[in-house]
């Protein structure tokens, strides 16, 4: 490769082949430091290539025998760094604007290491007064207890849930909060990540409920959020109308009309409600996080319930609960997208510098077992000659090679250093970030091509029996411009296509195998799907499907890396999204959504 990328022959010197005065002032410049004893590790940049060029002497017996030269193309690590930075710089930005105050902590010392605006503006105090200091040292607690309280919840449990807290501010005015922490690790160091929700204005609100029965009124109908009052047999008595709205109900009168029995209509789990009616018995209120509800529709959804029972004063039985609830579902979907986003980035810095480390060793080896070939070959002149001189018959020793399967040994070997490579080049591929040229492309064409390409796979028809499964076309030729690197993109239908084929190999049972292809506009976005009527995927498969080397195919099979570069490939190289449906026995739809040629003009 090397030769061949400076254009010299082997045996060659410098002057004897046709190479720019620079690289040959190097080329001696290397040998006489090997020459003496040294060793040169340089970054050179080559128009827009950037190349790492090692020189070493290679000694025997402490004589300098050779010289070992080595050109890495390091300009995809480069690139992948470059991405690196460019992902900080987001989830900086993230973290720096998100409305609800965010601290990260170092557990070993317990101080401050970063927070953002939020948390700054809630307490008072700017971050250069933070960082490296202790909630003590600051006084951010009301209750001094809460500190060590709160430190045990945490290493005893992992996490904090939803937390009630009372928070002093820099001017010392007290302020109440629900608090979030989970332990995370960071530069294999344990940190807390804390969100911090300030619902002063909602205690107040609370009081102010409880002082005055008309201001209550006022407040309960137009409160931002969804409050509630119900009886424990499982009636509403009143809910206000942001209550209605988050179960899907156009007004308050229409749900209380509609709902009569709240365990079986509103909770996903009935007996939930009992059991929080159970424990509201020895205690005033009660969080509840992360509890599910259904709407209107039949649909579930995520939530945060703070809930208040009124007791009978004889009894000490629940007579009446008030509260309110606060829809988190696009909350946790945010916080998700945005820890998946992280770990991606972070995965992808590793791939490639896994791939780099691995290509070396892994170069030497291809190149040792190609030599290896060259040098037992009696069609060679060289071999021939030093055979001679030794008295070895090349014909013979080619026969001992055939009969010991010698041969196909070596052969064994290319095939896995062959294989290896690969799974390096879709390493580097997964780490790459934006750096493909794009162009407008008719969507019609490239589907019809990918498909193409996948009807005359070797490997699909030999392995797949791609011939017998059912091929619908959903789409018309009338489909938008895009704008996409048209080799990316069929190389990323062709993976759908062949995961699909796969996953419907083998079936004894059931209908005729089918992969649907689709696609449509969608305003300014098109819409590509791929859908088989294999047997689907667990929900648990379904969230890892697009994370590096995991698959559900045998050993040597499958690398787990085909669903990750396709992921990198539409949501970073083409700025689209890649998501799957699916559930058990009914099949599998990957959905591809790409921006249009409309949407990409300014």
């Amino acid at each position: 490769m090397n030769a061949r990328h400076y254009g010299v022959k082997i045996g060659n010197t410098p002057e004897e082949d046709d190479i720019t005065p620079e690289q040959c002032r190097l080329f001696r410049i290397s040998l006489e430091q090997a020459l003496e004893g040294f060793s040169l590790d340089l970054e050179l940049r080559e128009e827009e290539q950037i190349y790492r060029k090692i020189v070493a002497p290679i000694r025997h017996n402490n004589q300098i025998t050779a010289i070992f030269g080595l050109n890495i193309d390091v300009t995809d690590r480069f690139t992948a760094m470059e991405a690196l930075r460019s992902g900080e710089k987001r989830f900086k930005a993230i973290f720096e604007e998100s409305p609800i105050a965010i601290a990260i902590t170092d557990l070993t010392h317990r101080r401050y290491v970063d927070v953002n605006r939020s948390f700054c503006s809630l307490s008072g105090y700017t971050k250069s007064m933070i960082i490296g200091k202790t909630t003590q040292e600051l006084g951010l607690f009301w209750n001094p207890g809460d500190d060590a309280r709160l430190y045990q919840m945490l290493t005893d449990t992992g996490s904090i849930n939803a937390e009630e807290i009372q928070t002093r501010t820099a001017t010392g005015e007290q302020r109440s909060g629900i608090l979030f922490t989970r332990i995370i690790m960071i530069e294999k160091a344990a940190h807390a990540i804390s969100l911090y929700q300030d619902i002063t204005e909602q205690k107040r609100v609370e009081e102010q409920l409880k002082s005055s029965e008309e201001s209550y009124k006022g407040i309960f109908d137009n409160a931002p959020i969804g409050i509630f009052q119900s009886s424990p047999a499982g009636h509403y008595i009143s809910i206000n109308n942001v209550f209605a709205s988050i179960f899907g109900y156009a007004s308050p009168q229409e749900m209380m009309a509609l709902v009569h029995d709240i365990p079986r209509q509103i909770y996903a789990d009935a007996e939930q409600r009992q059991e929080i009616i159970t424990k509201l018995r020895s205690r005033d209120t009660l969080i509840v996080d992360d509890i599910q509800f259904y709407r209107k529709d039949g649909t579930r959804f995520y939530a945060t319930m703070y809930i208040r029972g009124t007791r009978d004063t004889a009894t000490g039985e629940v007579v009446l609960l008030d509260g309110f609830v606060v829809d988190t579902t696009e909350h946790r979907q945010t916080l998700e997208i945005m820890l998946q986003h992280e770990k991606m980035l972070m995965i992808s810095g590793l791939a490639a510098g896994m791939a780099h480390e691995i290509n070396n060793p892994l170069g030497i080896i291809a190149q040792d077992l190609q030599n290896l070939e060259r040098r037992l070959s009696p069609a060679l002149p060289k071999n021939r000659q030093i055979a001679e001189e030794l008295g070895i018959d090349l014909i013979a020793l080619q026969q001992y090679l055939k009969q010991r399967e010698i041969n196909s040994y070596l052969a064994s070997m290319q095939n896995a250093a062959r294989r290896a490579s690969r799974i390096m080049d879709n390493m580097l591929q997964f780490s790459r970030s934006n750096g493909t040229s794009r162009h407008p492309a008719p969507l019609y064409t490239v589907i019809e091509h990918a498909l193409e390409l996948a009807g005359s796979d070797f490997d699909l028809r030999r392995t797949y029996n791609f011939s017998t499964i059912t091929l619908i076309r959903d789409y018309t030729p009338d489909l938008p411009l895009v704008v996409i690197n048209t080799t990316e993109i069929e190389q990323v239908l062709i993976n759908l296509i062949k995961n699909a084929a796969q996953s419907l190999h083998g079936r004894q049972n059931g209908p005729q195998p089918e992969i649907r292809i689709s696609a449509h506009q969608d305003d300014a976005v098109a819409v590509i799907s791929v859908a088989d009527n294999g047997p689907g995927m667990t929900e648990e498969v379904r969230r890892r499907v697009f994370e590096p080397f995991f698959t559900t195919k045998d050993v040597g099979k499958g690398t787990g890396l085909g669903l990750a570069v396709s992921h990198a490939i539409i949501t970073k190289n083409h700025h689209g999204l890649l998501t799957v449906s699916s559930r058990p026995g009914q099949g599998c739809c990957f959905t591809i959504t790409l921006p249009t040629l409309q949407a990409e003009q300014p």
